[in-house]
Formats: structure tokens, sequence, C-alpha cells
């Protein structure tokens, strides 16, 4: 795991977690309950945490609550983009993704290639019915992709992902961290060794950590 030294970016951060508040995003097609997980570890820390239905789009959705100004916005895969795009549109928060795919028309288009029946090709399926077909015309991928709002975040960013994750490949995480270093975010990444696109019980531990240790740093 990297990451860059806090630096001048502290004061934008009061030590102690009074008063902090968190917005934590859920997946495509999921609920909040598939990320209680990742709300508990955050309100461990003595976030208010909010848990949102992010169904819609995600460009909305990220619009909506960046104009709340949260602390932390926090998501898990689809959500994880949400989490990034509407720090970046607050152009404040720290952010915390989990399986997150940079890229959304990489990620489609990779999703394309499965066969019938997989879990792969139903989520490429659901993003085809919305989005029509990534092949054919790439535009309204392009347009949504957390890509394009990269340059706007502000907050220091911990990236988290399962190297054996089967929905979302791990070198998602590494486009991201190379992104976000480009910019000049403050970025870290941990790869959970054998956990897939969620993490079991064994890795909520290993992620509960490094997100403790990652607040701790940034005064959160």
């Amino acid at each position: 795991m990297g990451h860059h030294s806090p630096g001048g970016i502290d004061t934008l951060y009061s030590s102690g977690n009074s008063g902090w508040r968190a917005v934590v995003f859920h997946g495509s097609g999921s609920s909040p309950n598939s990320v209680a997980w990742l709300s508990r570890i955050i309100s461990m820390r003595g976030f208010s945490v909010d848990a949102p239905d992010s169904s819609g789009d995600v460009i909305d959705v990220a619009k909506r609550y960046a104009e709340k100004g949260f602390d932390l916005y926090a998501g898990h895969s689809r959500g994880g983009s949400i989490a990034l795009i509407a720090s970046a549109l607050a152009g404040r928060g720290a952010v915390i993704t989990v399986g997150t795919p940079a890229d959304r028309l990489l990620q489609a288009r990779w999703l394309s290639l499965h066969p019938p029946g997989s879990v792969q090709r139903m989520l490429y399926q659901d993003m085809e019915n919305r989005l029509g077909n990534p092949w054919e015309d790439p535009v309204p991928y392009d347009k949504t992709s957390l890509i394009r709002y990269i340059r706007y975040v502000r907050g220091p960013v911990l990236i988290i992902h399962g190297d054996s994750d089967p929905i979302v490949r791990s070198y998602h995480a590494d486009i991201l961290e190379d992104f976000l270093r480009l910019v000049g975010a403050h970025v870290e990444k941990i790869l959970v060794r054998g956990m897939g696109h969620a993490p079991r019980r064994e890795h909520v531990e290993i992620i509960r950590r490094a997100i403790h240790d990652f607040l701790e740093r940034y005064g959160l």
C-alpha cells in the first residue's frame, strides 16, 4: 500500500470526529443493506452515517449528495463511483471506494465478453438496457465515467480492492490510483488478498483496520 503524506491538507480536517457526517452508497442492483458492513465500520469512528437508496443515474445521485456537503463519501462498486464524483462536485470530503470500476466503458465492454447466464453478463445487460451498446455507441458510458471527474477530487482517497474480484478486475484500482496521483490527489490503495467483489467476514477486519488508519492519518 502506498500513499502520499497528508502534508498541507491536514488543515482541512480538525482532529477528532465529533459531528463528522458520512454517506455510504451501495452498488448496482443492490440496497443499503448490502453496505451495512461499510456503514458500521465508518460509524465506529463516530461518524453520523447516511446510507441512502442510491439507485438511479450515477451523476444525478452524486449531484444530490454533493450539495449536502458530507465530510466523507464512501461506496462499494458503482457506489464508489458515486462517492468519488460527489466528492469531486462538492470540492471537498474524503473518499473510500471498495471494488470500484475506474472507467465505465472499460468495465462494460469487459462484462459484455462473458457468456449468457453469468453474473458478469447479467450486469452488462442491465448497463446496456440503460445506456445502450458500449461497442456501438461509447458516448453515454464516457459521459458518466468517474475518470471525467477525477481532476476535481480534493479530499484524500482510500482505494480498497480484492485481488480476486471477478466483477471489477483489480487493474481498475491501479488505474484509479495512477490517475489520482497524476492530478495531485492524496491517495492510498490496499489490495485485499483472496477477496472477491465483496468482502467475506475474514476480509472485513482487514478493511476496518485500513479505514481506521486512513481516517486517523487525516484527522477524521
